[in-house]
């Protein structure tokens, strides 16, 4: 009887041993399957980041060339009562450059002015007559 169980065990812990062996092997090629993809993933991302960045670089450089080819010019000066009844002064965004005039200051209807996002600079002198 002794050696019957013996040989009993010895054969369930093969079993045992092989079925692990199998399992680990199975999750093994899971595994690689699982990172390949992955992998794949990440290539195809990395590949068209590149091109979109190249792309953007190439625009870059472009816009910084027509900006070097074109200057701006400048605006020319207005009279204060060509726009004597202007209310509503939105420059937002534009193009725009230069120095705020100083005739904004005689605009006697002027209630709101919105020069964000310019490259205008300066700033009203002294108090708009209101």
């Amino acid at each position: 009887m002794g050696f019957m169980f013996r040989v009993r065990l010895a054969s369930f812990f093969a079993g045992a041993a092989t079925a692990s062996v199998a399992g680990f092997y199975l999750l093994y090629k899971d595994y690689m399957l699982g990172q390949e993809a992955i992998s794949q993933q990440v290539k195809g991302v990395s590949e068209s980041l590149s091109e979109r960045i190249e792309a953007l670089s190439r625009r870059i450089s472009e816009l910084e060339k027509s900006e070097t080819a074109e200057s701006p010019t400048p605006v020319e000066r207005a009279k204060h009562d060509n726009f004597s009844d202007l209310a509503l002064l939105h420059l937002n965004p534009n193009r725009c450059c230069g120095a705020v005039l100083s005739t904004f200051r005689h605009l006697k209807h002027l209630r709101a002015s919105i020069l964000a996002i310019t490259a205008l600079s300066g700033s009203f002198s002294g108090e708009i007559d209101m």
